[in-house]
């Protein structure tokens, strides 16, 4: 067990967590990121790298031509060729049963 301190707080303390409830408390996790929009795209035991693939909506940007006499369309390039490499996230859970989130480099 290891205790916390802060000046004016009473100590907290954090207990390890077995495995069966770092499994249970990374497949919550997963699940509400999962609502989110966000796709697994490998899990382990107690981590997993989630992705989210931006889109592009390119309805919006083919009416935001006409107003801006076509030079919206380099934002639109732009956004598209960005928008086309998904976010990726490290996800796991720690010994205490803490979650962590850490972004991957594409």
């Amino acid at each position: 067990m290891i205790q916390k301190r802060s000046k004016n707080e009473t100590p907290e303390v954090i207990e390890l967590k077995d495995d069966a409830t770092r499994k249970s408390i990374l497949e919550n996790g997963l699940r509400s990121y999962s609502v989110s929009g966000y796709t697994i795209e490998t899990k382990n035991d107690f981590d997993a790298v989630i992705t989210k693939q931006n889109r592009t909506n390119h309805i919006l940007h083919f009416l935001l031509l006409a107003p801006t006499c076509g030079f919206w369309v380099f934002p639109w390039i732009y956004l598209t060729v960005v928008n086309k490499n998904p976010e990726r996230h490290g996800f796991w859970v720690d010994e205490y049963g803490k979650m962590h989130l850490n972004k991957l480099k594409s």
